[in-house]
This record gives C-alpha cells, structure tokens and sequence, in this order.
C-alpha cells in the first residue's frame, strides 16, 4: 500500500537539525541562476561597448569629416552574438536528459561548469567574432543544464515542508545575477576607455570567476539521496547522506521514516522525492 500523502508531510519527516547547512548548500547550487542571471545582465551592454565592437566588429562604420573608421556589427552578425547562448541552452536543456540519470544533478552541475568556464576562456581568447559565438554556445550550454540540474539537485535535499522555499531561490538569484551583471557593465564602460581591451574583457573573467567558484564549491554539496538511493540500493548510506544534509544524528526516527517512504514508493514504481 502507497503512503499517504500526508504521510510524506508529517513535521517529525521534515525535520532539520540546522538550517544553516542546508541553507549554504542551496545557496552554491543557486550559483548557477546567478550565473544565468549574470549573463543576461551583460550581454546586451557587451555587444554594444565600443571596445567590443572594436575588437570583434564584421564592417566599418564612416564618420562623416573624421579620418579614422570604426568597427560595427551587422545585424545579422548582432543576432548570432545574441541568440548563440539561447541556441546552446537549448542543446544544454536536452543534454541534461541523458546525463542526470547515470551522473546525477551534483555532477551534471558540475558538467555545466566546465561548459560554462570553456565558453568564458573562449570569448577572452577570441580574435574573431565567430569564436566569440562559439564560447557564448558553450556558455548557454551550461546555463541550459543549471536551469534543470540546480532546482532538481535543491528539491532532492529539501524537506518537504520548505522545498518550494528553497527552490524558488534559483529564481531570485537569476533576478539578482541581472541586476549584478548591468552593474558590472556599467562600472567597466564608465570607468575604463574603449582603447582598452579590459572594458569587454572585465565582465568576460568576472563570468570566469563565477564559473571556477561554482565548480570547485559544488563538490562540498552533498549528493541527492534520491539519485543515490536509486543508483546504489545501499540504505544505510542514504541514512548518512539524509543525516548529514539535514544534521540528524543517524538513528534518528524522523529520517529512518523517510527512508522506509522511499522504499515503498521504490518498490511501487512511484516517482516521489524524499
């Protein structure tokens, strides 16, 4: 017989030791809608700076009575910059689909890191704007895996009681990421001259930086224990994960409860998180 849905909802399932864990934990894998978040903010203003357009520009744009030309984007040109991270978040978004089941969302957050980190050293590197789209591609792939992977691997450690909480914070920090990235422009376009390459190349390793902290700090995030559950079969070490994630001694009753949930569900064939 299928537990109830009351049953999974109890206050002594939910139980949490200390919030101050689970809190850091959710607050590293929300990195990633920071970073997502981050690259809307700056897209439209790199694209625009001067200095960029110097750089990696596809036609001369005359002034009239001034002696030098200036570089400028075609139109089409301009819509490839703009849409290459939509289209690798596209691929990102699918990929994810065939990596989350045998690595896991820790992992495969992860994997986005690595996407995330090749297209930002791209776009430093670039000499032409076509390797630019191509680091943008890269990039969007690994916001397309953050979008699915970051939400699943919180809901798999949150208790039932505060998931949508939890949950609903990748989004403001997608919110917070924009607000970041448009100040991030804003400071590197004021600030230094379009002679200098670091006027594009600021926000660039600003968005590296970002990309190295989340893959070094997502390996002191604990695994699902839904996915480990389901991976290994070894109960008494989903215990420990489930103790440590939510700072339960391992003979706790409220986290052997949700266990013995697990298995029922498991062995009904049920998709329900812990």
């Amino acid at each position: 017989m299928l537990p109830s849905m009351e049953s999974l909802t109890l206050d002594d399932a939910n139980k949490v030791g200390s919030m101050l864990y689970l809190s850091t934990i959710v607050f590293i894998i929300c990195l990633g809608g920071l970073m997502f978040g981050y690259d809307i903010g700056t897209l439209g203003g790199l694209i625009d700076l001067t200095s960029f357009k110097e750089a990696f520009g596809d036609s001369y744009l005359d002034f009239p009575g001034r002696p030098q030309a200036h570089m400028k984007f075609n139109d089409l040109t301009k819509g490839i910059l703009i849409a290459a991270s939509s289209f690798g978040g596209f691929f990102g978004g699918g990929l994810t689909m065939f990596i989350c089941n045998p690595l896991g969302p820790k992992i495969s957050i992860f994997v986005a890191t690595v996407f995330y980190t090749g297209g930002a050293i791209l776009e430093l590197f670039s000499s032409v704007w076509h390797e630019v789209a191509i680091g943008r591609t890269l990039i969007g792939t690994g916001i397309g895996i953050f979008c699915v992977a970051c939400p699943m691997l919180i809901s798999d450690l949150a208790p039932t009681n505060v998931r949508g909480k939890l949950v609903s914070i990748f989004q403001l920090m997608v919110t917070v990421g924009i607000m970041i990235g448009a100040i991030t422009m804003y400071c590197f376009e004021k600030n230094i001259d379009y002679i200098y390459t670091l006027q594009y190349a600021g926000p660039m390793l600003v968005s590296l930086a970002l990309g190295l902290l989340l893959g070094i700090l997502i390996w002191f995030v604990p695994n699902s224990p839904v996915w480990y559950f389901r991976k290994h079969g070894n109960i008494e070490d989903t215990i420990k994960l489930i103790a440590k994630i939510r700072c339960l001694k391992e003979d706790d009753p409220s986290k052997i409860k949700v266990i013995r949930l697990r298995i029922k569900l498991q062995s009904s064939k049920v998709n329900q998180c812990i």
